[in-house]
């Protein structure tokens, strides 16, 4: 029996690795996403910072409408992730999974919490971060 079980533990081991190298890809994925789009607001508004720049605005000043943007942007996307996440748990898992399919553990609404937590911080944070690394370097306030 231990014949058969190892090699279906070794194939599940690396699809683990496999997981969590495609995780860390779409995670630098996203930053570049937030720094391209940041470049290209940062580029289509020079006039406007060029102008603020001249007339004596404080670097919060000019950097406040990028940083508020990421702010929005985050929290739009931190809700539609969560409203996604906790419709697949109710109506996937909790109404057709848990009765169709008995012998899997399913993942509940306390797996759920901990998915928004970590959502929730790293959303806001894979946004603003880059934002303030690049209005520094792309608006030269």
């Amino acid at each position: 029996m231990r014949k058969y079980i190892e090699p279906i533990i070794g194939v599940i081991t690396g699809l683990l690795g496999l997981s969590l190298g495609t995780a860390l890809f779409l995670i630098v994925a996203a930053l570049l996403l937030v720094a391209n789009t940041i470049r290209l607001a940062a580029f289509a508004r020079r006039r406007e910072i060029g102008i603020m720049r001249l007339v004596g605005a404080s670097t919060l000043y000019i950097a406040l409408p990028f940083l508020l943007e990421a702010f929005v942007t985050a929290f739009l996307g931190v809700l539609l992730a969560t409203g996604a996440l906790a419709a697949f748990v109710y109506f996937g898992i909790e109404k057709r999974g848990q009765d169709t399919l008995q012998f899997i553990p399913w993942i509940g609404f306390e797996q759920f919490a901990v998915a928004v937590g970590i959502v929730a911080v790293l959303g806001p944070l894979l946004t603003v971060l880059p934002t303030l690394v690049l209005t520094r370097k792309y608006l030269k306030v």
